[in-house]
């Protein structure tokens, strides 16, 4: 039945650039004013990398127990991110379990759409707060998770063996750090780092691998991904996007 609407399923689809680039979805204009005026002042693209493109890319990390293993596989989520980087650190979300952090960033994104409608914010993976911090970095010269920020980490939600999982920071001149800590276990150096974007991200996602499956619904995906974003505004970009 699906094969009679969209085509025939293809299996083993190679993710180029072009799909990852329809895999970023972006805030509006109007998100980014509202979000700017609550002090998110820099917005990063997080295109799906993995640590291991990222180190490969010329990004250094100091530590390299995860070299080669199937932690350095994980790609960053593909989504533009909002950051202030004057609040990074979540208040008061050291010394807590991952279960509380968790739920902590849930009650700021429930508080943060509230302000600013179709953003919300997430725990992230490794690879989203290692790209966040190098392209920062690059950008603005300073690092995030460095001396500033008490070379403090960011919990992530990335297993790493048995119940722990992956913290990242202690940035300086060596390069990130990517350690790890149970999940039942509390430090006073890491910290929840909500990952602010955009509500329309989950939809892309899923719509994204559906896209993988069934290649000639591209156009369509494209078209829905620029009506979400806001950016058809007439008959003949419409046109425009179905090529």
């Amino acid at each position: 039945m699906m094969e009679r609407f969209f085509g025939k399923r293809t299996d083993n689809v190679d993710l180029g650039d072009s799909e990852r680039t329809f895999d970023i979805a972006t805030f509006s204009k109007e998100q980014k004013n509202g979000l700017a005026r609550l002090g998110y002042e820099y917005f990063y693209p997080l295109t799906r990398q993995t640590i291991a493109d990222l180190r490969d890319s010329g990004n250094r990390f100091w530590t390299d127990w995860h070299k080669g293993d199937a932690f350095e596989q994980i790609a960053s989520m593909g989504t533009e991110v909002a950051l202030n980087p004057r609040a990074l650190f979540l208040a008061n979300s050291n010394g807590k379990d991952l279960t509380q952090q968790v739920s902590m960033i849930a009650k700021f994104s429930r508080a943060l759409g509230k302000e600013v409608s179709g953003v919300k914010a997430v725990m992230g993976e490794a690879p989203d707060y290692s790209a966040l911090a190098f392209a920062h970095k690059r950008a603005t010269g300073s690092r995030l998770f460095g001396s500033e920020y008490d070379f403090d980490y960011a919990r992530t939600k990335t297993p790493t063996s048995g119940s722990s999982v992956a913290i990242v920071g202690y940035f300086d001149g060596n390069g990130l750090r990517v350690s790890s800590l149970g999940r039942g276990d509390d430090h006073d150096d890491v910290w929840a780092v909500p990952l602010v974007v955009t509500r329309i991200q989950c939809f892309l996602r899923f719509f994204r691998l559906f896209c993988c499956a069934y290649p000639t619904t591209q156009h369509l995906a494209n078209f829905l991904k620029h009506i979400l974003e806001g950016q058809v505004s007439s008959t003949r970009e419409c046109f425009s996007i179905f090529g």
